[in-house]
């Protein structure tokens, strides 16, 4: 408000700064949604395997909270069996929980929705009440006993492949996105991909190594892995039973302090040379029994 006057007059004029404020709080949420994104991204590096569930539980909570959302959920698509399931949930305070309620959900129930997610964009619906009875029936049907007001769900892509969705529901209010706010999500549906592909090498890496290692452990055959130090990794039953050791009194130490005679300082460097560069190299020694 300006003023200004001549006598006993007084002029003023009003600008409104009501567009200019909300832009300002648009602005600033947004900037707290990437700090957000930033913190939950921060969380998933080196975490081990076994806490990937409980962080994106975790990270889920964060994200449907700072949107102001009532639910927030990831599903994982099956189009071999043509439907989806409900594998991840988060539900504010007095918001029933549904995702005993959504699995294996069949495909063709939500054709548009998934349409979308293959055209690697989100489907929003600021009012349900908007969908047509008919046309959406399968999805009302689904929809409306959750009491869902507003809704939207991100797919998440990996390379080419749709493996699934992040999406977030209003119950309480209805709630319209922005852009910024549906690329962030975009982005938090990518990282939660990563987190998740993580997952799955590492136990498929470990399963492996399981393998190998009963392989090993039954062989007749002795099996010793060292380090470049000629230091005890690991040890199989065989070389235990033969050396009359626990495996636990082999690991870090080295041959000679056990149960290896005397080898030349010579072909110890050469066996080692040849370790580092990924060679075979085969030698005969003779062991003391414990």
């Amino acid at each position: 408000l300006t003023c200004f006057g001549q006598g006993d007059v007084r002029y003023g004029t009003i600008l409104d700064n009501t567009e200019e404020k909300l832009l300002e709080k648009n602005l600033q949420s947004e900037v707290r949604l990437q700090e957000t994104l930033i913190e939950i991204a921060s969380q998933y590096i080196n975490i081990e395997v076994e806490e990937v569930g409980e962080i994106i539980q975790e990270s889920l909570e964060k994200m449907g909270r700072f949107v102001e959302a009532d639910r927030a959920y990831i599903f994982d698509y099956d189009f071999y069996e043509n439907n989806c399931s409900n594998t991840y949930e988060w539900c504010k305070e007095g918001i029933l929980p549904e995702i005993d309620n959504l699995q294996e959900v069949p495909i063709d129930a939500i054709p548009y929705w998934v349409n979308k997610h293959r055209k690697g964009e989100a489907f929003f619906v600021h009012d349900i009440r908007q969908l047509d009875p008919i046309e959406d029936a399968a999805l009302l049907d689904i929809l409306a006993p959750q009491d869902i007001k507003s809704l939207i769900t991100v797919p998440m892509v990996d390379g080419d492949e749709l493996i699934g969705f992040v999406g977030f529901d209003s119950v309480e209010k209805f709630h319209t996105y922005s852009e910024m706010e549906r690329n962030l999500l975009f982005l938090f549906g990518q990282m939660l991909i990563n987190i998740r592909n993580r997952q799955k090498w590492e136990k498929a890496l470990r399963l492996q190594e399981e393998k190998f290692r009963n392989t090993i452990a039954n062989m007749n055959l002795g099996l010793l892995e060292v380090d470049l130090q000629g230091r005890i990794i690991f040890a199989n039953q065989s070389v235990c039973d033969m050396a009359g050791y626990h495996l636990d009194e082999l690991k870090g130490h080295a041959l000679s302090e056990l149960f290896v005679k005397h080898v030349p300082i010579d072909y110890q460097l050469k066996l080692i040379d040849t370790m580092a560069r990924d060679l075979t190299e085969s030698m005969v020694v003779e062991v003391i029994n414990n």
